[in-house]
């Protein structure tokens, strides 16, 4: 089973990056849709498939190099502190 990593900016103003992971694909679609992204300013940047593939977005750089430091480097935010339901 394939471990989606969603990486995103919070909105207010933060400049770090967060990710989330997530085991399905439709889950992680459901967050993109939720209130943090379409109310409350979060940033969408891209989206992984095992920390490798991108899925989804537009990253900085499109190169294994950007997305190793990227899973290394993000702060990791579990989907379900945001208590969304999904």
């Amino acid at each position: 089973m394939p471990l989606i990593s969603v990486f995103y900016n919070s909105g207010e103003g933060g400049f770090f990056q967060c990710k989330s992971d997530f085991a399905e694909l439709e889950v992680a679609e459901k967050f993109l849709q939720s209130r943090l992204f379409v109310y409350d300013g979060y940033r969408f940047d891209f989206m992984l498939e095992d920390g490798k593939k991108l899925l989804k977005g537009k990253p900085l750089e499109n190169t294994p190099k950007y997305f190793r430091d990227s899973m290394l480097f993000a702060i990791d935010i579990p989907y379900r502190t945001y208590k969304l339901g999904i």
